[in-house]
């Protein structure tokens, strides 16, 4: 029975797999599309499929300046116990990227939070511009 179960479950994956490729054809770099690609890999047991899409995924996420896929796949790649050059190079370009965008949030909160410390205008100031 437990076999039987499995069995199905595999099927399923692959019906997703399939569902899942066919939108990737229409949208090529759908984050949740690919996303969900590597994870349905990792389930059906083929990490060298599941990690095909997570290097695309990294791509994408790269090229869009994805936060969110940027830190998935930087944590993805850090959670692999053997990791080659390439890995290695993608964990670099990953955290390099990373940091710059979290610098790039860093400063669209400081110029937001300097634009509503602005000083509050006068009542002279507001009739002047009203006198216009």
């Amino acid at each position: 029975m437990a076999d039987e179960t499995k069995k199905e479950d595999v099927e399923q994956l692959e019906q997703v797999v399939e569902t899942l490729e066919q939108i990737l054809e229409v949208m090529p770099e759908d984050y949740f599309t690919l996303h969900t690609l590597y994870e349905t890999f990792i389930k059906l047991e083929q990490p060298e499929k599941a990690f095909e899409y997570l290097a695309r995924l990294a791509d994408f996420a790269t090229r869009a300046k994805n936060e969110e896929g940027v830190t998935f796949a930087l944590q993805q790649y850090e959670a692999l116990e053997e990791a080659g050059p390439e890995v290695e190079g993608r964990k670099i370009q990953l955290r390099a990227l990373r940091a710059e965008l979290a610098g790039e949030l860093v400063d669209e909160q400081l110029k937001v939070e300097g634009e509503s410390e602005a000083p509050a205008a006068s009542a002279q100031d507001i009739e002047a511009e009203m006198a216009l």
